[in-house]
């Protein structure tokens, strides 16, 4: 069986369960979704659009760091351009996108190429560096959790120079100039990445504030925590699209919810409200990129 079969069979059976569950518990859920707070999920929309300019910062400071200056907000429009391809089976394809947009301005594919491996990995290990720290001070976490922080930061020490050797490699296979990306690029690319993760944990929080008849609520630090290692495990698992499911499903566990099922509905909510947002960042920012092709250049000297 193919992985694509694998993951569309993997999606109809958790579709089925999840509706099935939201038909033998819709009297729970009914009172759940009545009790919601629209200024929290609306706060929590505004707020999800920071995620997608933390992301732009990383591959801002990266790309600029080592080759020609690539501005946040270039950096921000290509990223809503590319949020379409998030939904594609695999996790590379957003990045991916985002290379292909960024090659059409003059960016080497080299550089891009490193700067997409760098963010997946280095995302992974900023998740993991925060996230169970975060769950070990609450006092409830996976058995793995310490071991995982040691590699992350094993990860984290190496990537830099590791990416370098990799560029270099690729470059003189090429015959072109050497490319490499400076330790300065990588500590700011990083800087984002923490910002990244800490804004979108934050964000999750203010979602889940707006569903005061649910018992999630474990404290902010453990919540923060839970989300970040949840959702990077459901990245990193292959036959579950956006980490649909698994994500859920560790998010539960690790809240330690006495309703996993409202966890299940808040998550799924969540990826409602993120889907809204892609949708419109997306547009706004081919409108964006329309606005600025239509514009002519100025004349040198001019303005």
């Amino acid at each position: 069986m193919s992985k694509r079969w694998v993951r569309l069979t993997y999606l109809a059976v958790v579709a089925g369960v999840f509706i099935w569950l939201l038909w033998r518990e819709r009297d729970e859920i009914g009172e759940l979704l009545r009790s919601a707070r629209p200024a929290w999920l609306a706060a929590a929309l505004v707020m999800s659009f920071g995620m997608i300019v933390a992301s732009a910062g990383f591959w801002s400071a990266v790309i600029s760091s080592a080759g020609p200056r690539l501005s946040l907000g270039e950096s921000t429009r290509a990223a809503a351009q590319s949020l379409p391809a998030r939904y594609l089976p695999g996790s590379v394809w957003y990045a991916a996108g985002r290379v292909g947009v960024l090659a059409t301005g003059g960016y080497g594919t080299a550089l891009l190429t490193a700067a997409a491996g760098m963010e997946m990995i280095l995302s992974l290990a900023v998740a993991a560096l925060i996230g169970l720290p975060l769950l070990l001070a609450t006092g409830d976490s996976p058995g793995w959790a310490l071991a995982w922080v040691l590699v992350a930061v094993v990860v984290i020490a190496s990537l830099q120079p590791l990416g370098n050797r990799l560029l270099g490699w690729w470059e003189r296979r090429r015959s072109s100039g050497a490319v490499s990306i400076p330790r300065r690029g990588y500590v700011a690319g990083l800087c984002w990445m923490v910002a990244f993760w800490v804004w979108s944990a934050t964000t999750f929080w203010v979602f889940l504030q707006g569903f005061p008849a649910g018992d999630f609520g474990d404290g902010f630090l453990r919540v923060v925590g839970a989300y970040m290692v949840a959702w990077s495990i459901g990245f990193v698992t292959p036959f579950a699209p956006q980490g649909i499911g698994v994500t859920e499903a560790v998010l539960a566990g690790l809240l330690g919810s006495g309703d996993p099922l409202g966890i299940v509905t808040i998550v799924a909510g969540y990826r409602v409200m993120i889907l809204i947002r892609d949708t419109a960042a997306s547009l706004i920012g081919g409108g964006w990129r329309g606005a600025r092709s239509a514009t002519p250049p100025r004349s040198p000297g001019k303005g």
